[in-house]
């Protein structure tokens, strides 16, 4: 179990973009809570991180490797942080996605700080969170202009 859900369904086993199939597997996750108000999206949020810090953690342990490409949780929850306050629109979506990859793989500080020294788990998942608040300031900020 803990494999098939720190690997997004098997979607980290893919063996290209893991992490772009991974952050696509937040989008069910993100339309089931998105009707809610932003203090109660941010209360399941937390839980969920939480969860996936533990779950993240037990597959670093079991893959043998930090970060192992094959654990896309973390991108699952730094989507959700990106779209956390947004209502579900088509724009707002792929925009959230878009801005989301983009800081998870530029990794701007502090991102990549975390990175490279929080252990386990929690390393993993936070830089993910740290770039989706990068996006979801991004998103919002698009959408207050357009």
């Amino acid at each position: 179990m803990i494999v098939f859900f720190s690997s997004g369904l098997y979607l980290g086993h893919l063996p290209w973009a893991p992490g772009t199939f991974g952050t696509l597997a937040g989008l069910p996750l993100y339309l089931a809570l998105s009707g809610l108000p932003v203090w109660a999206y941010a209360a399941c949020l937390a839980p969920l991180t939480l969860a996936a810090i533990l779950l993240a953690g037990r597959a670093e342990d079991i893959y043998g490797c930090h970060d192992d490409p094959r654990i896309v949780i973390d991108e699952v929850v730094g989507f959700l942080v990106s779209m956390t306050g947004t209502a579900p629109s088509l724009p707002g979506m792929v925009l959230g996605f878009l801005f989301f990859r983009m800081f998870d793989i530029l990794k701007p500080w502090p991102c990549r700080a975390i990175d490279r020294t929080w252990g386990g788990g929690t390393g993993i998942v936070m830089d993910d969170a740290a770039a989706g608040v990068y996006a979801a300031a991004l998103l919002h900020v698009v959408q207050i202009i357009w």
